[in-house]
C-alpha cells in the first residue's frame, strides 16, 4: 500500500518497481524487450531499472528511439543522448526519424495522437523483426491520474475511468506505480543523465493543463490527488473485468453471429439483463462486425437500446457503415447495406458520423468550434450550419406532412409542399429527395437550399458541417 511507503519513507526504487513488474507478471526469464526510450527522465529511470534486472532475468533490451521532426536540433540532440548512453551501456540502439506533423494531416488527428501512433508502430516494427516479446514503455504514476481526469472529462465509461493499463498485451508499464518525484530522486541519487522536453512545459496540449493547472488544485482539496487517482482507477478495472466476463456470457446466450451473412441478431429476451449489460452486448456487436469499437459512445449505445425496445421495422444507422433493424422478435444489426431512397422512417443522424443515403452517396456530419474555423466556403454540398440552433434529433428521411423550410431572414415559413411546387420540382421526384431535418424544420433540401434560420451568424459557437461525398456530386 502506498500509505505504509509514506510512513517508512522512500523505500528503494528497485524495490518498488521489481515488486510492482513481480505482482503485474510483466516478465518471465529470457524475454526480449523492445524499450520506448525517449531521453526524458521517465524512460531514462525505466532504462536503468531494466538494465538492473538483466542478469537476473537474462532479459535482452532493445532500445528504439522515435525522432519526431517537431523540436528542431533539441529534438536530434535528444536522439543523440540516447544513441550515446546505449554505446556506452553496449545497448542495441534503433532510431526512427518522423514528420509527426505530416503523419497528423494526413491521418487526420492531432499531433500528440500522431506522435503516439509514429511511436507504437516503430516499436511493434522492431518487435516483429526481432523476434521480441515485450515493448516497456514509462508511463508513471501521474500520467495514470492525468489520463484518468483526461477520460472523465471527455466522458468515458468504466473502462475509460481505468486509465493507462499495467499490461496490454506485450506492452509492459514498469513506472505505472511510481510518482515523478520518487523517479528524479531516483535519478538525482544514482546520478543518471536525462534530457528535458520544454514543450512539457507549455499548456498547448491538454495534458499539460491539467498536469499544470488542475492536479496541483486538486492536491490543495485532498492530498496526494494523483495518488488517490491512480487507485480509483484500479478498481474501475477490475470492475470492467467483471463486466467483460459477464458480457461474454450474455453474448453467448442472446446472440446468433451469421459471418458468410455479416449478420449478428439479438435475441429481444435480452431485455431481461441489466440496461449496462445490454450496452455492453451491443458494444461487443458492432466490434464483432466491424473489428472496431473506438467510435462507439454512449449515445449510441442507448439508441441501440431505443432501437430494442421500439416498434418493429424501426431503424438505425451507426458508425462503420452498420446498421440495425427492429424485428418480431430480435434486432438485426448487419454492414455494408444502403437505406432505401424511399424509406420514410428516416436515418437517425448522432454527430460526428457517415451515413448512407443510396444513390446520392453518403453525408459526413461533423461538429467544429467557431474559434477553429475562419473560412466557409460555400458549395453545393457542402453546408456549414449554426448547431446550437437544432432543437430536436438530427434526421436525414424523405417528406412528409407538416414540413416547412425559413425561407427568410426575417423567419418566414413556407410549406415544403409549396417550395417543390415553386421550384417546378416534378411530383414524381418530390418523395426520392433527401431532406436533413431538424423534427419538421427542414434544415437542408438536399441538392436545393438550406434553412435560412440554420445559417451561421457572428453570434455562433458551434459549427455543423454537412457534406455530400461521392454519388452524383461531391464538394
Amino acid at each position: 500500500m502506498r500509505s505504509m511507503r509514506d510512513e517508512m519513507g522512500v523505500e528503494p526504487m528497485k524495490k518498488l518497481v521489481k515488486d510492482y513488474m513481480r505482482k503485474h507478471q510483466m516478465l518471465k526469464y529470457g524475454d526480449k524487450v523492445i524499450a520506448g526510450i525517449s531521453g526524458g527522465p521517465d524512460s531514462m529511470c525505466m532504462l536503468h531499472q531494466l538494465l538492473e534486472l538483466k542478469e537476473e532475468m537474462g532479459i535482452e533490451i532493445l532500445v528504439v528511439h522515435v525522432e519526431h521532426g517537431i523540436r528542431g536540433s533539441e529534438s536530434e540532440e535528444d536522439a543523440r543522448f540516447v544513441a550515446n548512453y546505449c554505446k556506452e551501456k553496449k545497448i542495441d540502439f534503433y532510431l526512427f526519424k518522423e514528420n509527426v506533423g505530416h503523419i497528423a494531416k494526413k491521418r487526420r488527428m492531432s499531433i500528440e495522437e500522431a506522435g503516439r501512433v509514429a511511436r507504437y508502430e516503430a516499436f511493434q516494427k522492431i518487435l516483429l523483426q526481432h523476434h521480441g516479446d515485450k515493448i516497456a514503455v514509462a508511463h508513471n504514476l501521474n500520467d495514470q491520474a492525468e489520463t484518468v481526469l483526461f477520460h472523465l472529462f471527455r466522458g468515458t465509461g468504466i473502462k475509460g475511468a481505468g486509465g493507462i493499463q499495467p499490461v496490454n498485451g506485450r506492452i509492459i508499464r514498469p513506472l505505472l506505480d511510481s510518482d515523478r518525484e520518487e523517479i528524479l530522486l531516483y535519478l538525482k541519487k544514482e546520478r543518471i543523465p536525462f534530457r528535458r522536453d520544454k514543450t512539457n512545459d507549455f499548456d498547448c496540449y491538454s495534458r499539460n493543463k491539467i498536469r499544470h493547472h488542475i492536479l496541483p488544485v486538486a492536491d490543495t482539496i485532498v492530498s496526494n490527488s494523483a495518488v488517490h487517482l491512480s487507485e480509483a482507477a484500479k478498481v474501475f478495472r477490475e470492475a470492467e473485468d467483471y463486466l467483460e466476463e459477464k458480457t461474454r456470457k450474455a453474448y453467448e446466450q442472446y446472440v446468433l453471429e451469421k459471418e458468410n451473412e455479416n449478420k449478428i441478431i439479438v435475441s429481444c429476451h435480452i431485455r431481461e439483463e441489466h440496461p449496462l449489460i445490454q450496452k455492453y452486448v451491443f458494444k461487443m456487436c458492432i466490434k464483432n462486425l466491424s473489428g472496431k469499437s473506438k467510435d462507439i459512445r454512449t449515445v449510441h449505445l442507448e439508441k441501440m437500446q431505443d432501437l430494442l425496445n421500439g416498434q418493429v421495422g424501426r431503424k438505425l444507422n451507426l458508425p462503420y457503415n452498420i446498421n440495425g433493424e427492429k424485428e418480431y422478435t430480435s434486432v438485426l444489426f448487419y454492414k455494408g447495406r444502403e437505406w432505401r431512397e424511399t424509406s420514410n422512417r428516416g436515418i437517425d443522424i448522432i454527430v460526428p458520423g457517415q451515413y448512407d443515403i443510396g444513390s446520392l452517396g453518403k453525408i459526413s456530419v461533423s461538429l467544429i468550434e467557431r474559434r477553429d474555423c475562419c473560412s466557409f466556403p460555400e458549395k453545393m454540398y457542402t453546408k456549414w450550419l449554426d448547431y446550437d440552433k437544432i432543437k430536436n434529433n438530427l434526421c436525414l428521411r424523405n417528406r412528409k406532412e407538416g414540413d416547412y423550410i425559413t425561407i427568410s431572414k426575417n423567419c418566414c415559413r413556407q410549406k415544403l409542399k409549396a417550395y417543390y411546387i415553386n421550384e417546378k420540382i416534378p411530383r414524381d421526384e418530390r418523395s426520392k429527395i433527401w431532406l436533413l431535418a431538424d423534427d419538421s424544420h427542414i434544415i437542408w433540401i438536399i441538392g436545393y437550399r438550406i434553412s435560412e434560420y440554420y445559417k451561421i451568424t457572428e453570434k455562433t459557437k458551434k459549427i455543423l458541417k454537412v457534406q455530400l461525398m461521392g454519388g452524383k456530386a461531391d464538394g
